[in-house]
């Protein structure tokens, strides 16, 4: 799974501007937001250049551009990443030439930033409730897993559609649906946007809705704890259904089976 970052309120290229006399005599230097300013991303431990990138339309870029403000924009990291370094390019070179630089150029690199999952709040509630569900079962000799099977992120506008995955229920035994949570960015005050947790028969094609969600203007996110059986080799998907005249944007839905 590739995880998103960017995109949020603090993530801005800030350059050092007009240099100023501060009251203490010493000097500063006023804020100036940098914007189509070209990013490199490093892997956060090893410190070596991340090229497997994919920007907020899904399409491979192998460095990021600061907005038209120097808005730092959504991208997504390789697989499984929820962390990584970001600077400004090194100039004078091709993307991914790194050994065109001498080591007295490499002691002039612009400084790397630690760039952290614009998901860590949600992975963190899913951490929470892991160990929740861990200690109501300590004891009980019996394991209960939890995970999030489905996760759909829908980029730019809403339209009215079923997701394309699918989870299928392979444990040989029923699985518990605990958890559904959606989220959009906005919509527009006379737009409803119904999110549905489909359960789906493979063998003869029916769906039944488990649970949904309706997301509005005057709330944007939402989560049910639904507590409805999944059967063995039963499906699961989502489906978004869009009400009213106007318009709704990035929508994210999770779901968690135990």
């Amino acid at each position: 799974m590739r995880y998103w970052f960017g995109g949020g309120v603090p993530d801005f290229v800030v350059a050092a501007g007009q240099q100023v006399e501060r009251e203490d005599g010493g000097v500063g230097y006023l804020s100036l937001l940098s914007p189509d300013v070209p990013l490199w991303v490093y892997d956060a431990q090893t410190g070596e250049r991340v090229t497997d990138l994919l920007d907020s339309r899904s399409e491979p870029v192998s460095e990021i551009l600061s907005g038209p403000y120097g808005e730092l924009p959504r991208f997504r990291g390789p697989d499984e990443v929820r962390q990584l370094l970001i600077g400004q390019a090194l100039p004078d070179s091709d993307p991914g030439d790194e050994d065109a630089h001498d080591e007295d150029a490499h002691d002039e690199e612009p400084p790397r930033f630690s760039l952290v999952t614009a998901e860590v709040m949600e992975l963190l509630a899913a951490a929470e409730r892991r160990i929740a569900d861990l200690e109501e079962n300590a004891g009980e000799g019996e394991t209960s897993a939890s995970a999030h099977p489905l996760m759909w992120h829908v980029d730019g506008e809403v339209s009215s559609r079923r997701s394309h995955g699918v989870y299928v229920n392979m444990e040989g035994r029923s699985q518990r649906v605990a958890g559904l949570r959606a989220r959009l960015s906005d919509v527009d005050p006379d737009t409803v946007v119904t999110v549905r947790l489909l359960a789906l028969d493979p063998d003869t094609g029916d769906d039944s809705v488990l649970e949904e969600i309706d997301l509005s203007a005057s709330r944007t996110a939402h989560q049910t704890w639904p507590d409805v059986m999944l059967s063995n080799g039963a499906e699961l998907t989502t489906e978004v259904e869009l009400t009213g005249e106007g318009s709704a944007e990035h929508l994210t839905v999770q779901v968690m089976v135990k």
